[in-house]
């Protein structure tokens, strides 16, 4: 046989699979037609031509290169190649390409990019071997190459399979291990399979509360019983001490020398808000506070503090089971307590988290990644109100027979705190296929919620004091330390805040920093996106459109620019700092603006 191909009326088949990374290094390659790619040599040689031509050319996904039909396609930083005979099907082609993507993006969880892929290095190579056995087609659909490379349910991080399903695999479920688990039903949750985890966590908890009182607290009730007395017997004298006054005078500063912004209530008429400048906060020194943050000291008070809470893990996968969703409350940051309970307890399960203190998260894009998550076919919004959405979405989760766990931090952050956006949360949480564990900040959150919606939620409040420093969150949102004004649509950088995310950019991040803001100032327009690519790709800043994205997202994320779309679709950028403020910053770092 001349060619490699089989019999097309019987078999379809493909000379190779290759899988490149953004410089058109190999990273995974399997060639099947070794009269084609014979050595090692030649296989190397295809390869480099092979990327130059497709890293190029993004207006097709096809090409014809020496005789081999190639389909590819790109995310990231890898590009996944199919080669086959000039004489072989390209939409077979593309199915098996779809299926490879599909299939590997389902074990990466939809994290697609070279250090994933390499990590689960042993998985991508099953996938491949399923899908062809030695340049046969034999598998297009990804669920099935899934199921198969996947192996056990208890071998993979995440199971299609609902939280009630796999209970008993838990860790604090019965540790007998059952014969069988429920596959078309739900998982039948019955208390006396949980009398064992129920009696722990009650243990647990009464254990913490007694360590918790003898070595934090002491008992004041001698002193509410006094202080109860004390008011009884002084009823007659308050007025008197009142008139004694004389009138009501404005508060004195207090003795507080260091921080000149702290002082008594004043009257209430005089009650306006004051504008925040740069100069009150001019004692703060942000290189001690990042140093002290950063000490060994403050590291092992947070993780310590983790570790107490840990105790709790056990009672809140119980509620959880039990059909209920979690609102942890408490002070300091609970994000890196969050993330302990997903690794510790839910890494068996479909997890999906969610830092809504970020300016773009909003209960649209909410409902956007749950249907990205889940893989749900036919869930687009299409022309449905989002409550509507939501619904659809949790009960295409539950005829799935599948269950989805979402980590939302600071649901009561303020681009969630619309009631369309928290009835949106709570239609999804109101399915037993949607479970939810929750964290709020705000002393009021639990204002934002009705009584229908408290029904929908069905809470379990859980008390999680970390004492964190909320660094992501402050970062995140408007923070007068770092001078941004809350009063504004974007932010007020002062020079100290700039030099703050300054330091933390690496050197190109600088130079597209600078390039961004020399072209917006010299047009005194927004600049088109592609534009600031090629700038920065003629300048070797970036080498792919994907990269420069990852850049402006972070600059979008510290409201150093936004994005703004042309009414014929084009992408284009918008600066949000001030021309004066730009300069002087430059200025100090030893740059300047010229384009």
């Amino acid at each position: 046989m001349t060619d490699f191909d089989t019999d097309p009326t019987s078999m379809y088949s493909v000379k190779g699979i290759v899988i490149l990374d953004q410089d058109g290094n190999r990273v995974i390659a399997k060639y099947f037609d070794k009269s084609t790619f014979g050595t090692t040599k030649e296989q190397k040689a295809f390869e480099k031509s092979l990327f130059q031509k497709t890293s190029r050319n993004s207006s097709s996904e096809i090409i014809l290169l020496d005789g081999v039909t190639c389909i590819y396609r790109s995310n990231v930083d890898l590009y996944m190649y199919v080669l086959g005979s000039s004489r072989e099907n390209e939409l077979v082609l593309e199915s098996l390409l779809n299926c490879l993507f599909d299939a590997i993006s389902t074990v990466l969880r939809k994290n697609v990019e070279k250090k994933a892929l390499i990590d689960a290095m042993d998985t991508c190579i099953l996938i491949i071997d399923e899908i062809c056995d030695e340049g046969i087609i034999l598998e297009t659909d990804p669920q099935a190459v899934v199921s198969r490379c996947a192996l056990k349910a208890d071998e993979i991080s995440f199971s299609d399979q609902t939280f009630s399903q796999k209970g008993a695999e838990a860790n604090l479920f019965k540790k007998e291990k059952h014969g069988t688990h429920a596959e078309s039903r739900r998982g039948t949750f019955k208390l006396d399979d949980m009398k064992d985890a129920l009696s722990k966590a009650v243990e647990e908890t009464k254990e913490n509360n007694m360590n918790m009182e003898s070595t934090l607290f002491r008992d004041e009730s001698h002193v509410i019983t006094l202080s109860g007395i004390e008011n009884f017997f002084l009823q007659g004298k308050v007025p008197q001490i009142n008139q004694a006054h004389g009138g009501r005078r404005k508060g004195r500063n207090l003795p507080h020398q260091a921080d000149p912004n702290l002082c008594e209530e004043e009257d209430e008429d005089e009650s306006e808000e004051k504008e925040v400048s740069e100069e009150q906060f001019a004692h703060c020194d942000l290189g001690k506070l990042r140093d002290y943050l950063n000490s060994d000291e403050v590291k092992q008070k947070d993780a310590k503090r983790i570790e107490i809470l840990r105790q709790e893990f056990s009672w809140w996968t119980y509620c959880l089971a039990g059909g209920f969703n979690l609102l942890l409350y408490g002070v300091g940051s609970k994000r890196a307590l969050v993330n302990a309970f997903r690794e510790e307890q839910l890494s068996r399960y479909r997890t999906l988290t969610i830092d809504g203190f970020r300016e773009d998260v909003t209960s649209k894009s909410i409902l956007v990644n749950v249907v990205e998550c889940m893989q749900l076919k036919n869930c687009e919004q299409k022309r449905r109100p989002l409550v509507d959405w939501a619904k659809h979405i949790a009960s295409t989760i539950e005829q799935k027979k599948q269950q989805l766990i979402i980590l939302l931090n600071n649901i009561d952050s303020p681009n969630l705190r619309d009631p369309l956006d928290q009835t949106v949360l709570a239609m999804l949480a109101e399915n037993p296929a949607v479970l939810l564990v929750a964290t709020i900040d705000h002393i009021n959150a639990t204002l934002l919620w009705t009584s229908v919606l408290l029904e929908s939620f069905k809470w379990v409040y859980c008390r999680a004091d970390t004492f964190a420093y909320p660094a992501e969150e402050l970062l995140a949102g408007q923070s007068s330390l770092l001078g941004l004004s809350a009063k504004s649509s974007h932010s007020a950088h002062s020079l100290s805040s700039l030099d703050v995310l300054w330091q933390s950019l690496a050197a190109n991040s600088r130079s597209i920093f600078r390039l961004f803001y020399a072209m917006y100032f010299t047009a005194n327009e927004p600049v088109p996106f592609w534009d600031l690519f090629g700038a920065a790709k003629d300048d070797f800043l970036v080498s792919s459109d994907t990269a420069l994205r990852q850049q402006l997202v972070e600059f979008n994320d510290h409201r150093i620019l936004r994005w703004k779309r042309k009414e014929d679709g084009n992408e284009q950028l918008v600066g949000t700092l001030e021309k004066s403020l730009v300069e002087k910053f430059f200025e100090e770092k030893g740059l300047n603006l010229e384009f």
